[in-house]
C-alpha cells in the first residue's frame, strides 16, 4: 500500500481541502511536504471549490520591539491536549508582518487594516490569508486614522470617520471585486453628535448609532442600505454609550455587551435590554470580544510573574427560550503565553 505522501499532489490537496482548517496545525507537524501543501494557495482555492471554507480567527499583538506577531486559532493534537489546552494560537509565518493597526476587519479570506505606518493614510493594507502576503487598496477620497470605523457588509467594506479636524463621517464603500471606492451621502446626525457604534446587519445595511452632547436621551439610530444609500432614522433605547472596559459585539439583530463579567443583550426589534442567563460570569473582564459565526469569542489575560501573561479564550453560543436568552460556554482554553512587553493590537475572523 502506498504512503499518503506518495499520492498525486492534486489528490492530496483535494483531501486536505475537506479537513477542518483548525486541524492544519497538526498536519503541518507530520512532514515538510504536507506543511508546504497546507501553506499553498492551491489548497485554499480547492477549499473554495468544494465549499468547505470555514471561519478562522486571526490574532495580532506586538512584542517588546513593536514587531507584530500574527497567529491563528488552531486545535492541538488529541494526544497532547487537556481540557483547557485543546485550542491554541499558532504563529502565522510571514515575510513582512507589517506594523499592525487596531482598526481591522475580515472579509472573505482577507484582512483589511488601516495603515499604522502612515497616519491619515488613504489606503488600506490587505492581508491575503491564503498566501499571508500583503497588498494595498486603491486610495480613498479622505485620509483616515485609528479613530475611523471599519466594517463589512455583504461582499463590501465601509469606512467612516477618522478624518483629522473633521467632524463629519465622510462614509466610503470599497468593492473588492472592482477595486473601487464609492463615496456615500453623509448621515444627518445633528449638531455636536458623537458616534458610539457602527455596525452592519445581515441584510447588508449599515447602522450608525450616535448621541448628542447635553441631551439625556437614548442613542439615535441611522440605517442605510446598498440599494438607495438613503439614511433613515429609527427609534432606539440604546444607552448613551458603553462604560469603560465594556465590550460590544453585534450578532444579527442583537447587540451584546460585556460589562463587569456579565453579558447583556439589546434586541433592535423590541428595543429592549435583557440579561444573558445561564452563563454565569467571566473569570476576568475580557479585553477583546468578536463575532464568530453566530457565536462570540472572548479573550482575557491572567497575569504571571515578571510581566508575563496567559491569554485565555472561550466560545459562547446563545439560545432563545421564550422571552429569555441563555449563554452556553462551548469551550475554554489557555491559547497563548506572552512575554513581558507584548501589546494586543486586534483580532478578526476570515473565511478560508
Amino acid at each position: 500500500m502506498k504512503k499518503f505522501s506518495d499520492l498525486p499532489k492534486e489528490l492530496i490537496i483535494s483531501i486536505l481541502a475537506r479537513v477542518s482548517i483548525i486541524q492544519y496545525r497538526v498536519i503541518r507537524l507530520t512532514s515538510k511536504a504536507l506543511a508546504s501543501l497546507v501553506a499553498s494557495p492551491e489548497l485554499y482555492a480547492a477549499r473554495s471549490i468544494v465549499r468547505s471554507r470555514e471561519n478562522l480567527v486571526y490574532y495580532c499583538s506586538s512584542d517588546r520591539n513593536q514587531v507584530p506577531r500574527w497567529s491563528s486559532l488552531s486545535k492541538k493534537p488529541e494526544s497532547t491536549a487537556t481540557e483547557f489546552t485543546r485550542f491554541c494560537l499558532s504563529e502565522v509565518p510571514m515575510d513582512d508582518p507589517y506594523s499592525g493597526s487596531s482598526v481591522m476587519v475580515g472579509l472573505e479570506n482577507s484582512i483589511y487594516m488601516l495603515d499604522a505606518e502612515d497616519t491619515g493614510s488613504r489606503r488600506l493594507r490587505v492581508l491575503d490569508c491564503s498566501s499571508n502576503q500583503w497588498t494595498q487598496t486603491e486610495p480613498m477620497s479622505h485620509g483616515r486614522d485609528n479613530e475611523a470605523f471599519l466594517l463589512t457588509f455583504g461582499e463590501n467594506l465601509c469606512v467612516l470617520g477618522g478624518i483629522k479636524d473633521e467632524s463629519k463621517l465622510r462614509p466610503e464603500v470599497y468593492k473588492p471585486n472592482t477595486s473601487q471606492w464609492v463615496s456615500l451621502p453623509e448621515p444627518d446626525l445633528g449638531d455636536k453628535s458623537s458616534v458610539i457604534l457602527v455596525n452592519s446587519t445581515d441584510a447588508s445595511e449599515i447602522e450608525v448609532w450616535a448621541i448628542s452632547a447635553g441631551e439625556e436621551v437614548p442613542a439615535k439610530r441611522f440605517i442605510s442600505n446598498s440599494t438607495t444609500w438613503v439614511w433613515e432614522k429609527k427609534n432606539s433605547s440604546l444607552g448613551r454609550g458603553p462604560a469603560n472596559g465594556c465590550l460590544t459585539v453585534v450578532i444579527g439583530n442583537y447587540i451584546y455587551r460585556i460589562i463587569k463579567g456579565d453579558i447583556i443583550r439589546y434586541d433592535k426589534t423590541t428595543v429592549l435590554w435583557s440579561m444573558v442567563q445561564g452563563f454565569g460570569e467571566f473569570e476576568r473582564q475580557p479585553f477583546q470580544a468578536i463575532r464568530y459565526g453566530s457565536n462570540m469569542l472572548a479573550f482575557w489575560n491572567v497575569w504571571l510573574s515578571e510581566g508575563r501573561k496567559e491569554v485565555w479564550c472561550t466560545e459562547i453560543s446563545f439560545e432563545i427560550r421564550g422571552d429569555q436568552v441563555f449563554g452556553n460556554q462551548i469551550w475554554k482554553a489557555l491559547v497563548k503565553i506572552e512575554d513581558k512587553g507584548y501589546t494586543f493590537l486586534g483580532s478578526t475572523t476570515v473565511n478560508v
